[in-house]
């Protein structure tokens, strides 16, 4: 059997379709089924279908690049293995403006079924522990990504912001004791 492919962009579908187009990659795909014809995942995905990603940064630029191979390894177990890539705007925590981060997130998973299994993998994979075969497609790409983004978001070189005002009518800002009302208390 020949290798099947799916492409999100779907440029070779149809010979009527000239112009590329967004294409919704199927939610659940059967990873041992992918994985017996030897099926990959290429294409671009569109970023709004990664809901959880968009909660946490402001804007991705561009669509998630996906290219995923599904086979199997000399022992018959079931890998998932490729890269995801994308671009995200996020907050720059230095000087607060919007910087742009480049996702890219080389993908090396062995599909197990339980816990036990996973901790009998080899280092080098990570386990997808799958309970019915059926995986969605797009939160493991998701997934990828979000283990991707940095915990501070920086600019290689910026400047925190400066203050402006008056630092002096600072100090002369007097806050109250928040324990000056025990004081008024007798026991």
């Amino acid at each position: 059997m020949r290798p099947a492919n799916i492409y999100f962009d779907a440029t070779r579908i149809h010979r009527y379709d000239f112009a590329p187009m967004s294409v919704v990659p199927p939610k659940f795909i059967a990873v041992r089924r992918f994985t017996d014809f030897a099926h990959s995942i290429q294409g671009e995905l569109d970023y709004r279908l990664c809901e959880r990603l968009l909660k946490l940064v402001s804007d991705c630029r561009g669509g998630i690049s996906v290219d995923l191979e599904f086979n199997r390894d000399g022992q018959g177990r079931v890998l998932v293995t490729g890269a995801v890539a994308a671009s995200v705007v996020t907050i720059c925590q230095r000087c607060l403006e919007p910087v742009t981060v480049r996702l890219d997130s080389k993908v090396s998973l062995c599909m197990v079924a339980t816990v036990a299994q996973a901790n009998q993998l080899p280092d080098f994979f990570e386990p997808l522990v799958v309970d019915d075969e059926q995986v969605n497609i797009i939160d493991l790409v998701e997934d990828e990504l979000l283990l991707e983004l940095p915990s501070v978001a920086m600019h290689d070189s910026c400047e925190p912001p400066v203050m402006q005002g008056n630092i002096d009518g600072l100090a002369s800002i007097r806050q109250e004791n928040p324990f000056a009302v025990l004081r008024k208390l007798r026991v």
